[in-house]
């Protein structure tokens, strides 16, 4: 609860909230002394802005990619899923005319299905 209240808050507080707050807890004590030192290090905070943008877009590039991914394996399967069906339905006799009603693909595209 401490740590919560302190990550949350450590900006906003006042000086004797963090001196209370990190009373007889040495490891907040030592978060909030690099705290400190990080906020007055312009050139630090910098590469820290700059590293969080960075990896904030990187995040984003491989979300879009594996969307992207996703889009690309629906389609394919689902245009094996037609093909496969339109070579069942061509297996069993039932003439490319009524494929193509059934598809909704043209009986060209159906017989370049069936020839491969």
């Amino acid at each position: 609860m401490k740590w919560g209240y302190f990550l949350g808050k450590v900006h906003e507080l006042k000086e004797d909230d963090l001196e209370r707050l990190k009373e007889g807890d040495k490891i907040i004590e030592k978060a909030l002394d690099f705290y400190e030192q990080f906020g007055q290090d312009e050139r630090l905070r910098s590469i820290y802005i700059s590293q969080v943008e960075s990896e904030r877009f990187n995040r984003t590039k491989i979300q879009e990619a594996e969307e992207r991914g996703i889009d690309i394996g629906r389609e394919e399967g689902r245009k094996e899923g037609i093909d496969s069906t339109i070579l069942s339905f061509k297996k069993i006799g039932i003439p490319i005319e009524k494929i193509s009603q059934a598809t909704g693909l043209s009986e060209e595209e159906i017989m370049n299905i069936t020839e491969d």
